[in-house]
């Protein structure tokens, strides 16, 4: 004789939309949920966002989960300007683990506007025997923080020969300036 012994477990993996920086304007969230039990039973899913007004949508899922990663995707919802944090949440009733039901991910919608603003070093005329460590100010004008930016520095000759070329990644938070060094 053996004996089955139901698990119910469902829970929320990740979010994935909305996240990061996003522009203002409609957006589709959407999540990944799980089933971790050894059967399907029906589920409900639920996703909420902090605007205002609250955003809060439901999926139910009358089949239950399949046993992977499920991606779930809920009303629209229009962004505008502002921080924010999307949260999912399963409620499978007679879940084992709790601890697994919720997710969430703070995000930010925004504009993204990054551009060059002074070219510190080499200033001038350069003695091309002393070496010089090529600097700019990179400045973030946008409402949104810029993440993953990546800034080329590029130095041609009079002749329009390439004689230096590099670039650097940095993250710039809205309306802020840096200095990037090559």
């Amino acid at each position: 004789d053996s004996v089955f012994i139901r698990v119910r477990d469902a829970g929320a993996v990740r979010i994935t939309a909305p996240v990061g920086a996003i522009l203002p304007g409609p957006v589709i969230p959407s999540a990944d949920v799980h089933n971790w039990g050894n059967s399907r039973e029906a589920c409900k899913v639920f996703f909420r966002i902090n605007a205002s007004p609250a955003y809060f949508d439901s999926v139910v899922l009358p089949a239950g989960l399949p046993y992977a990663d499920t991606n779930l995707s809920f009303k629209s919802w229009t962004a505008v300007g502002g921080a924010y944090t999307a949260r999912c949440t399963t409620a499978l009733p007679s879940d084992a683990s709790r601890s697994n039901d919720t997710c969430s991910a703070r995000f930010a919608a925004g504009t993204i506007d990054v551009g060059v603003t002074t070219i510190l070093a080499p200033a001038g005329s350069a003695d091309s025997a002393i070496q010089q460590i090529p600097k700019a100010k990179v400045k973030n004008t946008g409402t949104a923080p810029a993440a993953g930016v990546k800034v080329y520095f590029n130095i041609d000759s009079t002749a329009g020969n390439s004689v230096y070329r590099d670039s650097v990644t940095t993250d710039i938070p809205s309306g802020t300036e840096v200095t990037v060094t090559f």
